[in-house]
């Protein structure tokens, strides 16, 4: 014998409440063959007059075994009446069911700075080092032997006359002598000039390339911690008289 789900229902005096609960039902995960909608109109002249006047009801049925959770939504849209009925079989057991909120993370682009890459231009002093060359003037003296010259010759020859000639002559002879040395000294005057020459060291610049700027983006993942406030239902058990309760935990099994 199949199984029958247990059923809650609810009685809404606003057929538009009734669609938003059903709406609801369906965003929930409740199966659209699980949710029915009965509506009872007051007719076709009922539906001519303000929505606030008129005496239209509607019933919503869900069968699933997710009736608390059913029961809250109905009663959140105004449902009146809320019956639950439990499944064939199952008569004097209550399910609960125990809702807890989840935290579901989404990551959205935000905005959270820019960078401006521009060129300016930076002035700085750079000392490089230069060879330069110069001219120098370098003065050699080489003594070279002296030949004998044919005015020395005759002036020799003159002293020998002088020794043999009378003493009354020597003083004619000394002059003629003394007046043929400096017809030698200074007769060619000569002035050689020669221009020195040195490398100057003239500094310009230009440009040229030396490096270049890359600019792309990245996009880096890491792992961030985020908290938030959850609720979750607990039951929460009470009694009055001499009862007995007895409380099981039952764990789900995992197959593997």
């Amino acid at each position: 014998m199949q199984r029958q789900e247990p059923m809650v229902e609810g009685t809404f005096t606003d057929p538009d409440k009734a669609r938003e609960a059903v709406d609801e039902l369906n965003r929930l995960g409740f199966a659209a063959d699980a949710v029915e909608m009965e509506e009872h109109g007051g007719g076709v002249f009922e539906a001519l007059l303000p929505k606030e006047e008129r005496s239209g009801r509607a019933t919503v049925r869900v069968r699933a075994s997710r009736l608390l959770e059913a029961a809250g939504v109905l009663h959140r849209h105004g449902a009146s009446d809320v019956e639950r009925e439990g499944a064939a079989g199952e008569a004097g057991t209550e399910r609960m069911e125990l809702l807890e909120e989840e935290l579901v993370p989404r990551t959205i682009p935000i905005r959270i700075g820019e960078v401006v890459v521009r060129k300016t231009v930076v002035t700085e002093i750079k000392v490089i080092e230069v060879p330069v060359r110069r001219e120098e003037i370098v003065v050699e003296r080489i003594p070279l032997p002296a030949p004998a010259a044919a005015g020395d010759a005759e002036i020799q020859d003159q002293q020998i006359q002088h020794e043999q000639a009378p003493p009354t002559a020597g003083s004619e002879t000394r002059g003629s002598v003394a007046g043929a040395l400096p017809s030698l000294l200074g007769a060619a005057e000569e002035v050689i000039r020669i221009p020195i020459l040195a490398e100057q060291v003239v500094v310009e610049t230009r440009p040229a390339v030396v490096e270049e700027v890359r600019i792309y983006k990245r996009r880096i993942e890491e792992t961030q911690q985020v908290a938030g406030t959850v609720r979750k239902e607990v039951p929460v058990v009470s009694h009055e008289g001499d009862v007995s309760v007895e409380e099981r935990m039952e764990h789900a099994q995992t197959t593997a």
